[in-house]
């Protein structure tokens, strides 16, 4: 027997072992497919978020500036030099004289105005998820139109309606902006052949200045001529 033996060949595999194999192949292929269109999603042009930052930003500037100034230091010194205590204690005692009968329909009356706003609550929540499902179904139909743009509008509807008044805004300063160079390209055209039109003229009117010149010369010397022509010789004088 020679010393290096061939190997003996390794049995195929079983089919089921196979068809695993396969199948986990395909579910990672379907994975990074997946991942790869959700990363190739849009990102959203404008939305609330902006608003909100904006807010934010205003009312961090105006804190500052408060703390800074020390605003509240000099209300409460200006609070000091009131005569607070006397205003309370006259309010107070005007107050007694007050019957019950007011003090209990002012109770009734912000018992009933806390009921009116937790039912504007209530239906304004309602009517935002409507109006929420709608801007939706509208954004859905526009993104299966494009696909290419999937995710470029948040699916609620103060994100869509601020989509479209920035997209309003857009065309209108882009219409300006086209309204603004025609108008300009037909300025300069104007001049240019404004331009143009003085220098012909120009020439023209030398050129015909000096042919009348030319002419007039000439007519002066012909009827020169023909004076000339038509003056009576004087006679000759007799020789004795």
């Amino acid at each position: 027997p020679s010393p290096a033996a061939a190997a003996p060949p390794r049995p195929p595999p079983f089919p089921a072992i196979a068809m695993a194999r396969r199948v986990a192949m395909l579910s990672a292929v379907i994975a990074v497919s997946g991942a790869g269109s959700a990363a190739a999603e849009v990102a959203p042009l404008i939305s609330t978020d902006l608003l909100y930052g904006t807010y934010d930003l205003v009312y961090g500037a105006f804190a500052m500036a408060t703390e800074k100034a020390n605003l509240r230091g000099l209300v409460a010194e200006a609070s000091k030099q009131l005569p607070l205590d006397v205003v309370q204690k006259t309010v107070a005692e005007q107050m007694k004289a007050v019957p019950p009968e007011v003090w209990q329909a002012v109770a009734e009356a912000q018992t009933k105005g806390v009921q009116v706003r937790a039912l504007v609550v209530e239906f304004a929540g309602r009517a935002q998820e409507q109006a929420d499902g709608l801007a939706a179904e509208v954004i859905g139909a526009f993104e299966k139109a494009a696909p290419g743009h999937k995710g470029l509008i948040p699916k609620t509807f103060g994100n869509l309606a601020l989509f479209v008044v920035y997209m309003a805004c857009v065309v209108y300063a882009g219409l300006l902006a086209t309204l603004l160079s025609i108008k300009i390209l037909r300025r300069t055209l104007y001049i240019m052949t404004c331009c143009g039109c003085c220098n012909c003229c120009a020439c023209c009117c030398s050129g015909r200045k000096k042919s009348a010149g030319g002419a007039s010369a000439k007519s002066k010397a012909g009827s020169s001529k023909a004076a000339a022509k038509l003056a009576p010789k004087p006679a000759a004088k007799k020789t004795k």
